[in-house]
């Protein structure tokens, strides 16, 4: 979700076959997830279970500071946008956003 207005806004013609691929990476990226914890888990024994979490969160960890070397072009605001604010105190905003937040877990326990 944080990824794809990036890729949205990046220039070139090919924008659908860009977002096909970063949502093909989102699978590929939960296979590679699975596979190497379950080799963790074999090697370290799931008794170790809080160092292969610790592990894993490292990952968004650095990459955040890794994000903030990418260069961005700017986007220019569009005629009539919508501030932040004033978007929070929409009723319809609030439920779409909690209807994001359910359908996110609501895969991520499908998947368990």
């Amino acid at each position: 979700m944080l990824i794809s207005p990036i890729v949205e806004a990046c220039p070139g013609d090919e924008k659908s076959a860009a977002m096909s691929l970063l949502h093909s990476f989102y699978c590929w990226g939960s296979v590679a997830v699975t596979a190497l914890s379950t080799l963790m888990f074999v090697t370290l024994g799931t008794d170790k279970w809080h160092l292969i979490a610790c592990l894993w969160a490292l990952v968004p960890f650095l990459n955040s500071f890794y994000f903030m070397l990418v260069p961005i072009a700017p986007i220019s605001a569009r005629e009539g946008s919508t501030g932040l604010l004033p978007l929070l105190s929409e009723r319809s905003f609030i439920l779409l956003l909690l209807l994001m937040v359910c359908a996110g877990a609501s895969e991520l326990s499908m998947s368990q």
